[in-house]
């Protein structure tokens, strides 16, 4: 168990360290209007997909902002995903070498049901599923505060690699989390990088460092 939770947050800190800056009860599915566009569809997709999202009580009109290109639909394809608010990126991903097991994942038809073919697979899942996130909201109260606690602790001890702080201001912003919502609601997320089994940690806002940190890895 141990040693899979580290893969995990290995797998995690090597995506993210690129960029700059399905759980329960609430999805983003209830956002409000989606903006979508679509430029050059013949040979190169260039699609920006924006929808409004709510991942913490702390701020309003956080966004999520998803670009694709696509230069081929027979080959990987590039993509970035952000959740941004009016000032800050308040988590990002982005495309690797993951998606060549992405596109060899979904060349296998058996796999998938709501699909017939390579292409449509990959289409639908780049074009309508990837850019979802799954929400999970933690009452004060609740009995999961304390493996949070602990999971979260472990990835403020990683320091550098995840806060990009010293693991000694690593260890005291996560002190501080702990305090700033020891009487609120914690409201989780995470992202869905494939469409197997790859997903971030479950993340949540720090709102004095002004984006999301890494909670627990299922």
């Amino acid at each position: 168990m141990k040693l899979y939770f580290v893969l995990l947050i290995v797998l995690f800190i090597s995506c993210n360290s690129q960029d700059s800056s399905k759980i329960k009860n609430r999805s983003d599915e209830k956002s409000s209007k989606n903006k979508v566009e679509i430029s050059n569809t013949s040979f190169i997709l260039d699609t920006l997909i924006i929808k409004n999202t709510n991942i913490t009580e702390f701020l309003e009109n956080e966004k999520i902002i998803y670009h694709l290109k696509v230069f081929d639909w027979n080959k990987p394809v590039k993509w970035t995903f952000l959740i941004v608010d009016k000032t800050d990126t308040l988590f990002s991903y982005k495309s690797n070498t993951n998606e060549e097991k992405v596109d060899e994942l979904l060349k296998v038809e058996d796999l998938w049901t709501d699909c017939n073919s390579y292409v449509e697979c990959k289409k639908n899942w780049y074009l309508n599923d990837i850019h979802k996130i799954y929400i999970e909201t933690v009452k004060p109260d609740d009995y999961k505060r304390d493996l949070y606690y602990q999971t979260s602790k472990q990835f403020a001890l990683m320091g550098n690699s995840v806060y990009g702080l010293t693991k000694e201001s690593a260890l005291n912003s996560f002190r501080q989390f702990w305090s700033i919502y020891q009487n609120k609601d914690l409201i989780l997320f995470n992202f869905n990088y494939d469409p197997e089994i790859g997903m971030t940690p479950l993340m949540a806002y720090h709102p004095v460092l002004k984006k999301s940190i890494p909670i627990y890895a299922p």
